[in-house]
């Protein structure tokens, strides 16, 4: 009977095992890398980005035996860490050191599969000395504030909104006291952030520095620095109260989105709203000039996405920071934002060759197997209006239902101005799946260049209160552009540069990056007379970051340089292509030269602005070019520019305008001094062979402490 009862618990286990729910197991020994003694209460973590975070303590010999659940999965997949009150974190084979640890798995360096059931020992890692950080949290006139989190995060990470996990923040005690649990790395700079889940305080970078709800700019905060073998003191946190919007949204019969965004379009946060529940509130903000987006999510009903002040925002595409901001002021309470959703209609439909009838020829990228980009629907006065993803499903592609537009009269087309790409460019420069050699179509059959669509030959479609419209999109081949950008000095490809077709005129037809070795193909384009240009600072659609390279632009067949928009195409020598045959390889030269680079701020806080652009105009008012402020690094940089004065005007959003810097040069970074102001909101730069450092100023209008002076 003992025999029959074994045999049966080993089969159950093998059974629990197979299934994926038996634990794996971890040991190991967690030691001093210096003096090789053990470490005792350190903290052994095993996670990634893809799986919840597991922990224990090691013992006072430093040895440790983690357990690890499966969640029923047959094998989990991440890395093992270690960090203690003393020692920096460290991950267990993942050399050079990571600045990011128990929540950032990156690349394969350290990254382990763990089966289930499996045991895996001798895992072991020697932690170097770390330092802390310790201070006191108060609110602005009050007292001490409990619960509040103290947050470390590595400046590098800090605009991609990664951070160390929650095991190793602070947590105010009752007296407002706080210090670090765990060690950080030595001589690493962190931007420190202090927020109140549960309380309605404005999250706060140390030093007093305000952040936009929970998302704090390393370049706007204060550096604080971490010393071996200390606990720094002093790090204190005295809070604002936060301000507060709120309103319903209406109908409720649905599950609905309110997405919030900052001043500049940047979004800060969203919310769901479940089915029967109208009431919405936004806390914890700092203040000033906001946007909001209320809608259902895609596909999910006929009602249409608009923004809080009734601008439609139907698509992944839309600008939010258009149009009226909602303002509230700081530690202020603004209610009675209410919002009734209308109904719209919406698209949907396939796509084929045109000579076929079949699906089209696809080139499929391991990246984006499914991916090919989106359609844009257009309104009758050219302006992108809404759009809607376009999928291989089961060999066909297809336009899946499309967010809800008002009712009306629309073109689509297959060019998407928010990637800047076409169905058929080529899956190594954009990363997504193609229609390999057909030319952009707009319904039902009209093959365009690019952006540029005969509306004349198209057929317009109705869009239907209510309704789902069905189209059917035929594309045609066309002829595909290959060349290279390379540095005219050292021959050299120059990667990530984007290249443009052009008219005569030096309106963009279509663009792409260049791949690693310098080298571009794209289209493809009907029958026609085209331009090949470089633009060497450039985005290559409204949703996408800029390539930005110090290099002057150059016109293919052109003799010398030039400078964006003051390229004339017709100096260069034209494409004639025949829709059929590919052109190419064409060589483009470019010249490095000096540019203007710098960021836009907040005149008042010193808050830095990542997103917009500057508007560059030479001193007789011609534009020189739009060049997009990088989300990543806050920076704008022009394409490189012969000597001269120039204007440069910065474009955020409806909330901002122009306005003279802060005289705190903390505040207002290291930058080269401006040489006068223009009144229509221009700041004039000189230019002369080597490149010019700026930073310029702009101003919330919704913000009263402001002199009127600024102004003038």
């Amino acid at each position: 009977m003992r025999h029959s009862l074994t045999f049966f618990v080993i089969a159950m286990l093998l059974s629990i095992k197979a299934n994926g729910t038996d634990p794996a197991v971890i040991t190991g020994t967690i030691t001093d890398l210096d003096t090789g003694s053990p470490v005792a209460g350190a903290t052994v973590a095993f996670g990634s980005t893809a799986t919840n975070v597991t922990t224990t303590l090691t013992n006072a010999d430093g040895s440790y035996s983690l357990t690890v659940g499966m969640s029923g999965a047959p094998s989990r997949v991440g890395y093992i860490e270690a960090a203690g009150p003393d020692h920096a974190p460290r991950r267990l084979g993942g050399e050079p050191a990571f600045d990011c640890f128990f929540t950032c798995g990156s690349g394969n360096a350290g990254r382990i599969e763990l089966d289930a059931g499996e045991v895996l020992a001798n895992q072991d890692l020697a932690l170097s000395q770390g330092g802390r950080l310790s201070g006191a949290v108060s609110a602005v006139g009050g007292g001490p504030v409990d619960n509040v989190w103290i947050g470390p995060i590595p400046r590098e990470y800090s605009q991609l909104s990664l951070s160390y996990s929650t095991h190793f923040y602070g947590v105010s005690e009752n007296d407002g006291s706080w210090a670090l649990p765990l060690a950080l790395r030595p001589g690493t700079d962190f931007t420190l952030r202090a927020e109140t889940p549960g309380k309605n305080f404005v999250t706060t970078a140390w030093n007093n520095r305000p952040c936009q709800f929970r998302s704090c700019n390393a370049a706007s905060t204060d550096p604080v620095h971490i010393i071996a073998g200390e606990i720094g003191t002093g790090f204190d946190f005295a809070l604002q109260p936060g301000a507060t919007l709120s309103g319903t949204l209406l109908p409720d019969d649905v599950i609905r989105l309110v997405v919030f965004f900052d001043a500049a379009g940047i979004q800060l946060g969203s919310m769901l709203l479940p089915e029967g529940q109208a009431d919405w509130q936004i806390s914890q903000l700092s203040g000033g000039s906001h946007y909001l987006q209320f809608g259902t999510l895609t596909g999910a009903s006929n009602l249409i996405r608009q923004l809080h002040n009734g601008l439609p925002c139907p698509f992944a595409g839309c600008q939010r920071a258009r149009g009226a901001p909602i303002t509230v002021a700081a530690g202020g309470n603004r209610g009675g934002i209410d919002i009734v959703l209308s109904e719209g209609g919406t698209i949907s439909g396939s796509i084929i060759d045109d000579t076929t009838g079949l699906a089209p020829d696809l080139l499929i990228n391991a990246s984006n197997p499914t991916f090919l980009g989106n359609v844009n629907i257009i309104d009758t006065d050219g302006e992108v209006v809404g759009g809607g993803p376009v999928r291989i499903i089961d060999d066909e592609v297809v336009i899946p239902t499309s967010a809800a537009v008002a009712p009306g009269t629309y073109f689509v087309r297959t060019h998407d101005s928010w990637l800047g790409a076409g169905l058929s460019y080529k899956a190594a420069q954009t990363n997504l799946s193609s229609l390999d050699g057909y030319s952009d179509a707009m319904f039902p059959d009209v093959a365009c260049a690019g952006l540029s669509c005969n509306t004349s030959l198209a057929s317009p479609i109705t869009i239907v209160q209510g309704e789902t419209t069905d189209i059917t999109i035929a594309m045609s081949k066309g002829s595909s552009i290959s060349g290279s950008i390379v540095d005219d000095l050292s021959g050299e490809g120059i990667a990530q540069a984007v290249v443009e077709l052009v008219d005569a005129a030096n309106h963009r037809l279509a663009a792409t990056r260049t791949d690693n070795n310098g080298n571009f193909t794209f289209g493809a384009f009907p029958a026609g007379t085209y331009y090949l240009r470089s633009a060497m600072s450039a985005v290559l659609g409204f949703g996408t970051n800029p390539n930005q390279h110090p290099y002057f632009d150059r016109v293919f067949g052109a003799g010398g340089s030039c400078s964006e928009q003051l390229c004339d195409p017709t100096t260069g020598d034209s494409l004639v292509l025949d829709g059929s045959m590919d052109a190419g390889p064409f060589e483009l030269r470019v010249e490095a030269g000096p540019v203007i680079r710098g960021r836009v701020i907040d005149s008042l806080s010193g808050q830095q602005i990542d997103n917009g652009r500057v508007d560059v105009f030479t001193a007789d008012g011609t534009l020189v070019g739009r060049y997009r402020i990088d989300r990543l690094t806050g920076l704008y940089q022009t394409t490189a520019l012969p000597p001269g004065t120039y204007l440069l005007v910065p474009v955020v959003s409806p909330a901002f305008v122009a306005a003279p810097l802060s005289a705190d040069p903390e505040r207002t970074l290291t930058a080269a001094p401006l040489t006068r102001a223009i009144p229509s909101g221009a700041f004039a730069v000189e230019m002369g062979t080597v490149d010019v450092e700026t930073v310029l100023g702009v101003v919330d209008r919704a913000r009263t402490i402001i002199f009127e002076d600024r102004f003038e």
